[in-house]
């Protein structure tokens, strides 16, 4: 089979079988992801087909963005000169300390500094409560899709059922908005709260916690509204990291933040690069010590929060880790610093 064979065939295939009820036929130029055309069964039905089109597998590290946009991109993926699948273009900004920075410069609060990021947006403070109810966990999919993850305080049992430390601080965010409409759009929310996860093996010196501290600022509004709000967010941090000269690196991430992780909607995350993760290197291993996450309208269907024109919300929360930001900066800096005794 050709390359040329082959997109066309991906093209008959993505017309008659995975969008015969839209009614808008898409081309061998068409982004078939980023506008949201098919969603995670389809994307694995197209592997599928591709695979058996071939008769070669796709491997997890060609499933990218870059090689999926079009029907003319994933052909020339397979099609490739070497045989071999296109490299993985993750990484989309990287920086190397230049160690010309004295260790020892003061250097601004970080946290002040996520502050002033969302006033810039218009962000209101939150103070949460220090537990969310399991209901509210529920209703978000977090409980099904990760099971054995939630993390119970010793006193969280009442009369009406149980309470849980909350997995990521946003999430009682979009809980007080249930059944809700916005007066305006966007709202933008800064929160910091207590967290925790059973999903990770403790690993106290790279920063992987069973309860950790995430301050966070989260945006609820139009796609557009939420996404150009998170990018702006992410050039935020790139400048603010490299004015501390650290090295670092912006990717797409590949584990699940509100999904479960089966191997469609993790390709679809990967494809719509709905999270991008800051990692800094810390006793050699690269770790993420914030996300930038978009959510599309998941947190808004499963609460309910709509817009003014009754659309369902789309939902963004930019996170920072704080105990893992604070090791990275004692990884880059010596310890006695003024930096790493701000962080």
């Amino acid at each position: 089979m050709s390359e040329e064979l082959l997109r066309e065939r991906i093209v008959s295939f993505v017309n008659s079988t995975l969008l015969s009820t839209s009614g808008v036929p898409v081309g061998a130029e068409t982004p078939l992801f980023e506008r949201g055309a098919l969603d995670s069964l389809q994307v694995l039905d197209l592997i599928a087909f591709v695979e058996s089109e071939t008769g070669r597998p796709l491997p997890d590290s060609a499933i990218r963005l870059t090689n999926f946009r079009t029907a003319s991109a994933i052909a020339a993926t397979v099609f490739h000169a070497d045989g071999a699948v296109r490299p993985s273009r993750d990484r989309i900004w990287s920086r190397t300390r230049s160690r010309r920075t004295s260790s020892s410069a003061l250097v601004p609060d970080l946290e002040r500094e996520i502050l002033r990021w969302g006033q810039e947006l218009g962000a209101r403070e939150v103070l949460p409560e220090p537990a969310i109810a399991t209901a509210a966990l529920a209703r978000a999919g977090y409980l099904e899709s990760f099971p054995g993850r939630a993390v119970f305080p010793r006193s969280a049992v009442d009369a009406t059922g149980r309470q849980a430390i909350p997995p990521a601080a946003c999430l009682q965010c979009y809980a007080e908005l249930a059944d809700r409409g916005l007066d305006a759009a966007p709202l933008v929310l800064s929160v910091r709260n207590h967290c925790a996860g059973g999903d990770e093996a403790v690993d106290a010196d790279h920063g992987r916690l069973r309860e950790f501290t995430m301050r966070e600022i989260v945006i609820i509004g139009s796609a557009n509204d939420v996404d150009r709000a998170r990018r702006a967010l992410m050039r935020r941090a790139q400048t603010y990291v490299a004015r501390l000269d650290l090295s670092a690196t912006i990717e797409v991430a590949t584990d699940p933040f509100h999904i479960p992780a089966d191997r469609g909607k993790l390709a679809l995350q990967r494809l719509r690069a709905l999270k991008y993760e800051l990692r800094m290197p810390v006793r050699g291993q690269p770790v993420a010590v914030a996300s930038f996450n978009y959510h599309e309208d998941f947190f808004g269907r499963a609460f309910g929060i709509t817009l003014p024109d009754g659309t369902l919300a789309h939902t963004a929360c930019v996170a920072f880790g704080l105990e893992r930001w604070q090791l990275a900066l004692h990884d880059q800096l010596d310890e006695s610093s003024d930096l790493a005794r701000t962080a």
